[in-house]
């Protein structure tokens, strides 16, 4: 089995920096651990935006928060900082 890095070097894809990661991943698992769900989904049809982000359920109850962005780390950051505003201040 390739890994990802392997993948993604036989594509040239550039990775993203990982030090970003290293703070966006724990994040996403802390959501995740208090019961919230947390989408990424990228649509293959469009030009712009192509990535919507949401977190629902957990202590959002019947809410949710959503964000659609062209950059992933843009989103990530809005999403995060909205939930983090709400929870975790």
């Amino acid at each position: 089995m390739e890994t990802v890095e392997e993948i993604a070097q036989k594509l040239r894809i550039d990775a993203i920096e990982e030090r970003y990661w290293n703070f966006a991943l724990p994040l996403i698992l802390k959501v995740q651990s208090e019961g919230a769900s947390f989408f990424i989904k990228a649509d293959g049809g469009r030009e712009s935006d192509i990535f919507t982000i949401m977190i629902e359920g957990g202590p959002l109850s019947g809410d949710y928060l959503r964000c659609e962005t062209s950059s992933l780390q843009d989103g990530l950051n809005e999403i995060l900082s909205d939930y983090s505003k709400r929870f975790w201040s």
